[in-house]
């Protein structure tokens, strides 16, 4: 696709600046002779950017020479209507290339629902959905994520399945590729390399998860891309551990990526502030499945904060039972709130999942949070978990209700449908249908709305059917899928594109029922996940499943002894016991910075960032400016944020070559150092000092001036053109064929019309401008 016609299809999407790709950071190499792959994230643009996996694997394939990985993710409906129209295929952000001209196409996925969007995306490339059609000149598809670990439901549609850590993999299938084989030697080669699953030549071969031993500072994406618009978790991740041995039966992830590997503190917080530095982000994330679970937990979060005093801390998967006035200093309480899984309304529910976690675990958090500012509560719970009974949905009510008069604003009550998931102690559980789930969802939903302080949302049991569906489905439900991708499905884990009838329909053609497929498996069967060895032992999930029928909470071993999962030697074995020590820690003292000034910036915005938004510049800017060395002036006192006034928002699309900020700061950087942090198209054309009691942008009577080029006289009288409409507007100029016209901040919407009248379809905004004493200058 050329630029020009790209240009002109992002003019009509909502979000054009999620397929320009020159965010900050991105990798730019020439594409000639290298080993070309499409990493490929099959949902939106705004999710995709949020997960670390992928930036992790876009580090990894990236750092080798050879190699040129680039992104693409699955376009909204109104980009995917104007690709289909213009016969286009599907492009990487990087170069705008065709995803049929790669060699790989690796898609990570982790979401059942998702397996729509791949095949929507292969189909807009003109490569086949079906695996055994796509021919020689055809790019390999694979496939990693948790969706991996059961592949049969999608089996027909993928090429290669990558099962393991990507550390260990990516090495392996780049040595493949780079021996430049025929499509048929390059998918032999997986077949014979341990981590691979190829069906098409062994559907019964056992697949072993690799594992990378420890987690490397070189393995680490330091340098992550910085989105331009704002995305769900628009902050700096860092990962401090994988794998979690804490045993909640009902949990994929906490099985599939044992063992516990834990990043250096040292290697934490050298990450961070260079991170913080290479990307100016203002919040740290700290991912992994139990973030207190790290053995230097305390210590780490003292680090961070004496480091990076003005950046947030974000504990998005912190346990209840390790919230505490000792952790929640050092957290800066934000919009969003606390979040706290309780997953089951009562402790003999709790054992059975082994949530071993208390009431009094939960109530201590809610004060906590209420002590140290939080506002919002969230909590999580499921519903329809084996061994649930009424008390049990009760319990959830009486246990929100309790909650509700400890929070300061809102509590939030999310409900989640259970689904059984392969390689768990309960993947031979059966799923409640549809319409057991909606009874107990509208007891709760009966019970609990219209309590003050309380929003209850659940999650839609008909989309959490089709997880369990597809979870645990074998190669028959690949008819399925298919028939419901043939009949529009289409970015499905978006409520508003779910359609449930489609795969009722689906599941009828093929002679299922429903009940067939969610029902209880025996313990002898072969389940079709078996093809995948996740390295624990069957008869470990199996006692574990007795052990919740008893109510038995099994310890983390980390915490007691081994528990003979298989899945090591047994090494780890109460090594957090004898690590973990809550030790006093000295308090942080932040050194005073020098006198607060004030700044007014202008800067110019055109070419493909005049696609920004208003909001989106803002946050450019932020960025950037702290990356660049800028120390903002914060204002707020639990949600700060920096002291910054923009001029009147510019149009998307729209190009200006004066637009003005004014920015609080106790450090300055020069207009050089800044643009040097800026994306072509968002230049600083200069700073200049002014008072702190200066007026406002907006005060007084400012003059928004755009301009536009006459190319052709379409009127006889021009000249009475222009007098008429200078009756309705601040201002109005022609000097040649250069028209400019100046309107108040109330009057945007007459721009469009008026250059309509002279037949300028593309205009510009010129500045900001004041009149005094009869002469126009420069805000």
């Amino acid at each position: 696709m050329q630029g020009w016609r790209l240009n002109q299809s992002f003019n009509q999407v909502r979000k054009p600046i999620t397929y320009i790709g020159a965010e900050r950071n991105i990798v730019k190499k020439s594409p000639e002779g290298k080993i070309r792959i499409a990493l490929c994230f099959p949902e939106t643009y705004a999710l995709g950017m949020s997960n670390l996996g992928y930036k992790i694997l876009y580090h990894l394939f990236n750092r080798q020479k050879d190699v040129y990985a680039e992104r693409c993710f699955a376009p909204q409906s109104d980009m995917e209507e104007i690709l289909t129209a213009s016969n286009e295929p599907l492009f990487t952000l990087e170069t705008k290339t065709p995803l049929k001209e790669f060699n790989l196409i690796a898609f990570s996925l982790d979401y059942e629902l998702n397996i729509t969007n791949i095949l929507n995306m292969l189909s807009i490339s003109g490569i086949p959905i079906l695996s055994e059609r796509r021919k020689e000149n055809d790019p390999i598809v694979m496939v990693g994520g948790t969706v991996a670990y059961n592949p049969a439901p999608i089996q027909r549609f993928i090429d290669v399945f990558a099962v393991g850590d990507g550390e260990i993999l990516i090495d392996k299938i780049i040595g493949i590729l780079r021996e430049k084989l025929s499509r048929a030697e390059v998918l032999n080669a997986f077949n014979e390399n341990d981590g691979f699953y190829v069906p098409s030549i062994s559907p019964k071969k056992r697949v072993k998860r690799q594992i990378t031993e420890e987690l490397l500072m070189e393995d680490f994406p330091v340098n992550q891309i910085v989105p331009y618009t704002d995305i769900i978790h628009n902050r700096y991740i860092i990962e401090i551990s994988r794998g979690c041995t804490r045993g909640c039966r009902f949990c994929q992830s906490g099985y599939i990526y044992r063992p516990t590997r834990e990043r250096k503190l040292e290697d934490i917080v050298s990450i961070a502030k260079e991170g913080v530095k290479n990307t100016g982000w203002d919040e740290i994330s700290l991912l992994s499945f139990s973030t207190g679970d790290h053995s230097k937990f305390y210590e780490l979060l003292y680090a961070l904060k004496k480091a990076l005093p003005d950046i947030g801390i974000s504990l998005p998967s912190l346990r209840a039972d390790v919230i505490s006035d000792n952790v929640a200093k050092f957290l800066s309480p934000s919009i969003s709130g606390i979040t706290i899984a309780a997953e089951a309304g009562t402790e003999r529910l709790r054992k059975i999942i082994n949530k071993d976690i208390t009431e009094n675990d939960i109530f201590r958090t809610a004060e906590t949070a209420r002590k140290f500012g939080w506002r919002h509560i969230k909590v999580y719970f499921m519903i329809g978990l084996p061994g649930e009974n009424e008390e049990d949905i009760q319990g959830i009510i009486d246990l929100s209700k309790r909650l509700s008069k400890i929070v300061k604003e809102t509590l939030i009550i999310k409900i989640s449908p259970f689904v059984p998931r392969p390689h768990t102690p309960f993947q031979w559980e059966r799923q409640h249908l549809p319409e057991e789930i909606k009874e107990k969802g509208d007891f709760l939903f009966r019970e609990l709305r219209g309590i003050k302080k309380i929003r209850i949302k659940m999650r839609s049991p008909y989309i959490s059917t089709v997880e369990g569906i597809i979870a645990r489905g074998d190669e028959r439900i690949g008819d399925v899928i298919q028939y419901v991708f043939e009949n529009g499905a289409r970015l499905e884990g978006w409520k508003e594109f779910f359609n449930f009838g489609r795969y009722a329909e689906g599941i009828e053609r093929s002679g299922y029922t429903l009940d067939a497929i969610l029902r209880e498996r025996g313990e002898d069967e072969k389940l079709p996940w078996y093809v995948v060895d996740i390295g624990i032992d069957r008869d470990f999930l199996r006692k574990e499943r007795e052990r919740a029928k008893n109510g038995y909470i099994l310890k983390d071993c980390r915490l007691s002894s081994c528990t003979l999962c298989g899945m090591c030697p047994g090494n780890i074995a109460g090594e957090l016991a004898k690590k973990r020590h809550i030790i006093p820690l000295p308090p942080i003292i932040i050194e005073k910075k020098g006198d607060k000034k004030r700044f007014r910036v202008y800067f110019s915005k055109t070419g493909e960032m005049r696609f920004l938004s208003h909001l989106d510049t803002m946050r450019l800017f932020l960025f950037s400016g702290r990356s660049a060395g800028i120390e903002f002036v914060y204002r707020g006192k639990y949600n700060k944020r920096p002291r910054i006034s923009f001029g009147p928002a510019l149009p998307v699309g729209l190009e200006s070559e004066g637009e003005i900020f004014d920015i609080y700061a106790y450090k300055m950087v020069s207009d050089q150092e800044w643009n040097r942090k800026l994306p072509d198209g968002i230049r600083i054309k200069k700073i200049r000092e002014i008072p702190l009691d200066y007026p406002n942008i907006m005060k007084n009577r400012v003059i928004l001036v755009y301009q536009g080029l006459l190319s052709e006289e379409k009127y006889s009288n021009i000249d009475k053109k222009l007098l008429d409409i200078k009756k309705s507007v601040s201002y109005i100029k022609r000097e040649n064929n250069i028209i400019e016209v100046g309107i108040s901040g109330n009057q945007i919407s007459l721009i469009s019309e008026i250059f309509n009248s002279f037949c300028i379809s593309e205009y510009r905004r010129k500045g900001l401008y004041r009149i005094q004493n009869g002469i126009m200058e420069e805000v």
